[in-house]
């Protein structure tokens, strides 16, 4: 194979970070260090879908066990944020909402576990000879919004903003320890 093929895949998005903001900086084992991170989605692809990529021809590991969910087979598409090499297959992919304009973070934001989409991917030979799979896009047809595991907020913390920061009864500018 010497010329780069495209595919496309549609399944549940899990784990989205094709944004320059939220992209994985580091990898799991800084893997992504030496291109200043990289975009990822996870999708959960159905049998249908997961055929189809077996039948691309890729090199990504397909047949592990661990990657077998309740609801389909969890496959990461990545897309480095700098290359060395070739500029060009770097940087975020592009996004879009489901008539296919632009995804804007600010107004749309951030896509949530459970979104269902399409991934617009590139297959190419690489250095080894192996298919090499690079996340070029995504569309999302049906948006989930992001639920921040992590809120600050809740029963834990008390608002404290319209109270004066003074631990003593008196009046005067003095710090208090």
């Amino acid at each position: 194979m010497s010329k780069t093929r495209k595919l496309q895949l549609k399944g549940t998005i899990e784990w989205a970070k094709v944004f320059e903001q939220n992209r994985d900086k580091e990898g799991w084992n800084g893997s992504y260090e030496d291109c200043n991170g990289a975009c990822t989605v996870n999708m959960i692809l159905d049998k249908e879908n997961l055929k189809i990529l077996k039948d691309s021809g890729t090199s990504k590991e397909l047949d592990n066990d661990k990657k077998k969910t309740e609801k389909g087979y969890d496959v990461k598409f990545v897309r480095k944020f700098e290359h060395p090499d070739f500029p060009v297959f770097a940087g975020p992919p592009k996004v879009a909402k489901a008539d296919g304009t632009p995804w804007d973070i600010d107004v749309d934001g951030l896509i949530g576990n459970g979104s269902v989409g399409i991934v617009y991917l590139s297959l190419y030979e690489n250095a080894s000879g192996k298919i090499g799979t690079r996340l070029d896009g995504l569309q999302v047809l049906d948006h989930v919004e992001f639920e921040s595991e992590g809120d600050f907020g809740g029963p834990d913390f008390k608002d404290y903003s319209s109270t004066p920061n003074s631990d003593s009864d008196d009046d005067d500018d003095s710090i208090p320890f």
